[in-house]
């Protein structure tokens, strides 16, 4: 079914109305990567390589105008192998450190990097993944929570701010910080982990709880109904936006729980 919808090109193949709670999600995410075939690459030119080495030199240089416009004036950029030039593209943004960009030339293209096992990774990225391991390891907090949250909401734009004034990777508050220090990767992800560990130990050490009380706010987590065992049943939130909120983080949970075991 999420096939189908894929070749279809349908915006969201995670439809809402077709999975209810987290178990459910868990079983369709792993049977989906489980059963991915691996995309195969067609070789380029010498022609074609010389000039995507010659954007790499250019991404190295970590201009992001720079970069983009020398993308869009190559030849490489009109090539007919469209998987395999955005691929390239993607590569190169995450070469310049510009993972915001890289991830959004990754999700423009969702529908192709959704089929092969070997793509399906540039739309789940591990972006500041040595920051993350470290604030990971230093405040005993899964990995893929910190992850999922990153993806859903700043999408590893470290100069992201919310139509809430939330701003950063983790979306910190801007009125506790000074903008500067919130835009700072290094220092926003420990500022949130601080809060982040706080929810962790207070769920007794339960991951969904933690990614979701973290995400939304306190008002909205106190409303919901968590079943015996630790899961959430989706048809029981009855507010619309909040359940697309809900199933998108678990989702993307779900899918770097999946794609990193």
């Amino acid at each position: 079914m999420i096939s189908d919808r894929l070749k279809s090109k349908i915006e969201n193949p995670w439809s809402i109305s077709d999975y209810h709670s987290f178990y459910l999600i868990n079983l369709i995410v792993n049977n989906y990567t489980t059963n991915l075939p691996p995309y195969k690459k067609l070789s380029n030119s010498e022609q074609y390589n010389a000039q995507i080495d010659g954007l790499f030199q250019i991404a190295s240089l970590k201009d992001s105008q720079l970069l983009s416009l020398a993308i869009e004036n190559s030849r490489f950029s009109n090539s007919d192998n469209n998987i395999n030039k955005e691929i390239v593209i993607t590569k190169l943004f995450e070469a310049g450190e510009f993972y915001n960009l890289a991830l959004k030339n990754s999700e423009n293209f969702k529908n192709n990097f959704y089929k092969y096992s070997d793509l399906i990774f540039f739309l789940f990225p591990k972006y500041y993944e040595d920051l993350i391991n470290k604030v990971s390891k230093k405040y005993d907090v899964p990995k893929n929570i910190i992850y999922a949250t990153i993806l859903t909401y700043s999408k590893f734009n470290s100069g992201y701010i919310s139509p809430s004034h939330e701003v950063g990777l983790l979306k910190i508050p801007l009125n506790l910080y000074n903008i500067k220090i919130l835009t700072d990767p290094e220092k926003n992800l420990e500022i949130g982990m601080k809060k982040m560990s706080e929810i962790y130990k207070k769920n007794n050490s339960n991951n969904l709880k933690t990614l979701l009380e973290y995400s939304i706010d306190s008002e909205n987590f106190s409303t919901l109904i968590f079943n015996y065992d630790g899961d959430l049943d989706l048809d029981k939130v009855q507010n619309l936006d909040l359940r697309k909120n809900i199933q998108q983080l678990m989702y993307n949970y779900t899918f770097y729980n999946s794609l990193y075991k």
